[in-house]
């Protein structure tokens, strides 16, 4: 940027400030899950985890509506704090540029969690859902912390937007240290790398029919979501310690949340499965509710069975 045409904005908002208006906001946000949830409960837990598509509409439309022009840059938090998001100009960002603004900081925050098959996280897809998560997440968060200069995240150096406070001596946008991108670039690298090394976990006998139990109770009518688990467990009373195995359904219909169903769901995986019919005990876990990232709730019922050989 040429000196002739140097741009002074007001003076960038500092760590405390910016991370307490995005608490308020965090909060409001999760206040307006949990109305969505109350009024639409039923078809959340229908569509079990396409239900974070919906968290992540709704925080993309909080933050980027009020983040844009259309409200002088401020959602809640930011105008009890006394700031605003304002472009390299000085100017209130458009409303497009605010949504994809919030869509990268979300994406992460719904990602995490999500329920994506366990096969796919240690696939060539798992790495960019890595990045996607740990690597874009972490790396906001260091250049929240490690840019002085401006205070900007990963959003808002990809948009130039920053986020100032309103009332404050004006200040020259910097340009920021490339020590910085290496360190963020770095992050990103081994954030991808991960599921690279966690992948030969995969390829282990255990953890395969671990992954192939998990699949047939996923498959299972109503069931959206399932976890398979084997372990040990310890009776202090008895002075024993006993193998089980550990299985949690996420059913789609509240009928099914009976202990009968939840013995019904143990007798499927036991009868399937010789490493968990080779265990002493499992535990049968049926789940009903919703996830929306921004809020949920959850009703569940659970059965512990012995397994006759």
């Amino acid at each position: 940027m040429k000196s002739s045409k140097a741009l002074y904005l007001p003076d960038a908002a500092g760590f405390w400030r910016r991370f307490s208006a995005f608490v308020v906001d965090c909060l409001i946000v999760a206040l307006l899950g949990l109305l969505i949830g109350m009024a639409l409960h039923d078809w959340l837990a229908s569509i079990g985890g396409y239900a974070r598509l919906v968290g992540f509409v709704v925080a993309v439309a909080y933050f980027g509506v009020l983040d844009s022009n259309l409200l002088k840059g401020q959602t809640l938090g930011k105008w009890m704090f006394g700031i605003s998001v304002r472009s390299a100009s000085g100017a209130y960002v458009a409303l497009p540029v605010a949504l994809l603004r919030a869509a990268i900081v979300a994406t992460p925050w719904m990602l995490n969690g999500a329920p994506i098959p366990t096969a796919v996280l240690f696939s060539v897809v798992g790495m960019l859902v890595s990045a996607l998560i740990f690597g874009l997440a972490v790396g906001s968060v260091y250049w929240f912390v490690a840019n002085r200069r401006t205070h900007q995240m990963l959003h808002d150096l990809a948009l130039r937007t920053y986020v100032v406070r309103n009332k404050a001596n004006p200040f020259k946008p910097a340009p920021v240290n490339n020590k910085h991108w290496l360190a963020v670039a770095a992050i990103f690298v081994v954030s991808m790398l991960v599921p690279v090394f966690t992948g030969s976990l995969a390829k282990t006998e255990m953890f395969s029919e671990l992954l192939r139990v998990q699949k047939l109770v996923s498959d299972i009518p109503d069931v959206s979501m399932a976890s398979v688990s084997f372990g040990t467990t310890d009776d202090f009373a008895q002075q024993a310690s006993f193998n089980t195995v550990s299985v949690s359904a996420v059913v789609t219909k509240k009928q099914f949340m009976t202990e009968g169903y939840a013995r019904d769901v143990a007798q499927y995986v036991i009868s399937n499965s010789s490493e968990a019919a080779s265990r002493d005990k499992i535990y049968s876990m049926v789940s009903y509710g919703y996830d929306m990232g921004i809020a949920s709730s959850w009703q569940r019922t659970g059965i512990w069975l012995n397994i006759a050989r």
